[in-house]
């Protein structure tokens, strides 16, 4: 199963582009405010936001490796990169 996680926090304007370019997009994904999920920002080793981490095969029961060749991370709002992910994520 195909995912997308965005690390995001409240005053990261950014983070709201990212997340609204997603939405128009019709793109599911599961959000994180990095300061109420610090558990799941240090497994995904994100050191700044917005960051976005798509998995081409996620299992909610099997540990991710960041490092793998099925992830994918974007770090900051960059729109080539991000169009690159979704029409990744729509195939």
């Amino acid at each position: 199963m195909k995912q997308i996680f965005l690390f995001t926090k409240d005053d990261c304007t950014p983070c709201k582009m990212v997340k609204q370019y997603l939405k128009s997009e019709n793109v599911e994904l599961k959000e994180f405010d990095i300061f109420e999920n610090p558990d799941t920002v240090a497994h995904y080793d994100v050191m700044s936001v917005p960051t976005l981490v798509y998995m081409e095969e996620y299992d909610p029961y099997k540990y991710t490796d960041i490092n793998s060749d099925l992830v994918t991370t974007v770090v900051g709002f960059n729109m080539s990169k991000l169009e690159s992910v979704v029409e990744e994520y729509k195939r």
